[in-house]
């Protein structure tokens, strides 16, 4: 008798567990927080399509107003359903021209951004008007409970025109960023 009724009970648990992870309304939920959060926020952003499940969320389409219409492409966002435990999140874009990534390990987000100039220059067409070729690279880490941080950006091999001269080139530039709450 009790062999059954333990049994049964593990069953139900192992069922329950099933069905809420895999039927669970994951898309209806990042949807809702989604929405709300550029409400409250007055994000002035609009998106066509987001798919959700147990292990991330995708949102495709991504559209920018600033000035213009700027297209930002796809974001990927991972997570497990022990996300409450690993506390472990990380978002990088899709067919985007911005290379971007982030992971949230509960303390701390890690960001780093890999970006030929001429992807810039899609998404702003001012900066192509006179930086004619290089690569930014910056990796970043702040701490957002404290609002404090670092980054380090490099950008290599640019080339600016200029009315002047015909291009200036610059091998290497560097600067570190700090933010601190005051």
């Amino acid at each position: 008798m009790k062999k059954t009724i333990l049994i049964s009970i593990i069953t139900f648990i192992f069922s329950f567990c099933v069905f809420t992870l895999f039927l669970f309304p994951y898309g209806t939920i990042a949807k809702y927080f989604l929405n709300n959060a550029i409400k409250q926020n007055r994000i002035p952003v609009d998106y066509s399509q987001i798919q959700s499940s147990p292990f991330g969320t995708t949102i495709e389409n991504i559209e920018y107003f600033y000035r213009n219409k700027l297209s930002l492409g796809t974001l990927k966002i991972n997570y497990s359903p022990l996300i409450l435990i690993t506390k472990s999140v990380s978002v990088h874009t899709a067919d985007s021209p911005l290379n971007v990534s982030a992971v949230y390990n509960g303390k701390t987000v890690n960001i780093k951004a890999n970006q030929p100039i001429s992807k810039i220059a899609q998404i702003f067409p001012e900066v192509g008007e006179y930086v004619k070729e290089g690569e930014v690279r910056a990796e970043g880490q702040i701490n957002p409970a404290n609002m404090q941080g670092k980054a380090d950006i490099v950008i290599s091999n640019l080339s600016v025109a200029t009315p002047v001269f015909p291009s200036l080139n610059f091998r290497k530039i560097t600067a570190s960023l700090t933010l601190n709450k005051n």
